[in-house]
């Protein structure tokens, strides 16, 4: 077992490395979190787990155990680094035996948890939002896909900041980042007198040049597709210009943003994510409560979506009567497979994303705080 591993909860009075009998194995369901616990985001992680906590909780009661089963998840620290994925991965199935995987805050983290996963047939739910559908049959994302958000974007921009004049700056060496940008300009060049210009960077060089001029020609508001980074060195750049411009951040990079030093600066910066605020229903309200009361801070996206993920899984172990991997694949990628989530009902677009409203979020004080829901595109 990787030592950078824990167990949570320590269920039926044992732990993994302490050894449990061969029954108690048996009466539990392993599902394994591969996220960063140290390191730039570690808080993403910690967050994460503080959402599944409370779904093991939930699932465990008597009443909602899975396939008469107890579920328990076994977390691994990815250091945030790419290389330590696929090993832990492996190292989850083959020795933890785990029935499914949950993790991948980027679409290049998920794509390599499911890869190593895919040979194995185990499924992958992630937080990443996709760009295009996974090369494999195992993936499946929680979040709402770049093309969405890109759509919810534009559409913001234009119906509710009033402005008909915007550049987009895409960071083009990232497949999300053109996905995202070619829905974004889709939708400003359907509305009546938009005007989007689309200016692609690659090297910091490049984006240095074009943020200069893209603010000298004071747009009624700027989409950047690319980087955290390139975020706040525009936002730099724009308050020693005193140029008034407000921002949407459609970088992929958004899942950790609010856990960077200078989130309290980012006042003008709207962002699209699956979850802001307690979701907008009650399911969401009582989960944002209970969160509160637990960790005695507001849940945020990553907290909301893996809770979100663990349940979905219960839900695909029960629904298939066991966890044999094709069995719960096979019900997550059913037409009518939906799970009642933070955010109202979820279902799976063939792409593999989940079908669910996006929100436009406003960074306040720390917080995203939701500014406008849009439902998901019909099937």
């Amino acid at each position: 077992m990787s030592v950078r591993q824990s167990f949570v909860p320590l269920l039926l009075g044992c732990s993994i490395l302490a050894g449990c009998s061969s029954r108690n194995e048996a009466e539990t369901i392993f599902v394994g979190h591969i996220a960063p616990f140290s390191g730039r985001d570690k808080a993403v992680g910690e967050h994460a787990k503080q959402g599944i906590v409370l779904a093991v909780e939930e699932i465990n009661n008597s009443e909602n155990q899975t396939a008469g089963r107890r579920i328990a998840v076994l977390h691994v620290d990815s250091l945030g680094e790419q290389d330590s994925l696929q090993p832990e991965a492996v190292r989850l199935i083959t020795v933890n035996h785990v029935a499914a995987l949950l993790g991948g805050q980027t679409a290049e983290a998920a794509e390599r948890l499911g890869r190593a996963s895919q040979p194995y047939g185990v499924a992958l739910v992630t937080a990443a939002p996709l760009a295009a559908p996974p090369k494999g049959d195992n993936v499946f994302s929680v979040n709402v896909n770049q093309s969405f958000r890109g759509q919810t974007l534009a559409r913001f921009a234009v119906n509710e900041l009033k402005a008909h004049r915007v550049i987009v700056l895409t960071e083009s060496r990232q497949a999300g980042h053109e996905a995202l940008t070619a829905a974004a300009l889709k939708e400003f060049n359907s509305a009546p007198q938009a005007q989007a210009e689309e200016w692609t960077y690659k090297s910091e060089g490049e984006f240095k040049e074009l943020s200069d001029r893209a603010i000298k020609a004071q747009p009624q508001a700027l989409l950047l597709a690319g980087p955290a980074a390139d975020l706040a060195a525009l936002r730099s750049k724009l308050q020693q210009s005193t140029a008034q411009v407000p921002l949407l951040f459609g970088g992929e990079d958004g899942l950790a943003l609010a856990n960077q030093a200078n989130e309290k600066t980012l006042s003008d910066v709207y962002l699209a994510e699956a979850f802001a605020g307690d979701g907008g229903t009650p399911q969401g309200q009582e989960f944002a409560k209970k969160y509160q009361q637990r960790f005695h801070e507001p849940p945020d996206l990553h907290a909301a979506l893996a809770y979100d993920s663990l349940r979905l899984l219960a839900e695909a172990v029960r629904q298939a009567k066991g966890t044999r991997p094709a069995n719960v694949r096979t019900e997550l990628a059913e037409p009518n497979f939906t799970l009642e989530s933070l955010t109202g009902p979820l279902t799976f677009a063939p792409d593999h994303s989940a079908r669910r409203p996006a929100f436009i979020g406003q960074v306040q004080d720390g917080r995203v705080v939701p500014v406008k829901r849009y439902e998901p595109p019909t099937p």
